[in-house]
């Protein structure tokens, strides 16, 4: 896992993040695990999803 963020509200996004560890250049398979939650008390997990994508280190 290189990074993990907090809740991200509705309409909102997350522009830039600084990862675990340090890379070398290059192309890396990766995939973003997304899970929204209700928010109720509890904060609810509902439906989640893997997106996989490529991270382009230059």
């Amino acid at each position: 896992m290189l990074y993990t963020s907090g809740l991200v509200d509705t309409g909102l996004h997350i522009q830039t993040i600084n990862i675990a560890r340090g890379l070398e250049a290059g192309t890396y398979d990766a995939v973003i695990h997304v899970q929204p939650y209700r928010m109720n008390e509890a904060q609810t997990p509902t439906n989640n999803a893997d997106m996989r994508t490529q991270l382009i280190v230059s």
